[in-house]
Parts: structure tokens; sequence; C-alpha cells
């Protein structure tokens, strides 16, 4: 889902982050070993940050009254 300006996506136990939506760069975190969030694992995981990536650019639809900040 999108919420105030970030994305967040789950994938089974992980679970990706975007801030700023769209344009950002993606955290990545296992829920199973790191519920609090404290951990972004994203560079030792870069197929699933590839994953997550491909799954929110699928998901985003462009709307007239939103725009995304570049």
């Amino acid at each position: 889902y999108t919420l105030s300006l970030h994305d967040a996506l789950p994938i089974g136990n992980w679970k990706a982050i975007r801030e700023p939506m769209v344009t950002g760069k993606v955290e990545l975190f296992d829920l199973s070993k790191d519920l609090g969030e404290t951990n972004n694992i994203a560079e030792a995981n870069p197929g699933i940050v590839k994953q997550a990536i491909a799954m929110m650019e699928e998901a985003h639809v462009e709307h007239p009254n939103w725009k995304v900040r570049q």
C-alpha cells in the first residue's frame, strides 16, 4: 500500500519500504526475526529488493490530483 509518501509491501516474511514512494531507496526487513524493523537487510538481498520494486511499480497508478515529487 501507499501511505504518507512511502510504499510498503509485504512479501511473505519480508517487508519492503520505499520512501519517498516511486523514487526512494528500498529498505528490506525480515519480520520473522525483526518485528521492530531495525535491521535493513536490503543490500544482502538484492533479488528480493528487485522483486519488491517490480511489484511496487506494477501496483502504482498515477493520479492527476496526486503528483509524485521527483
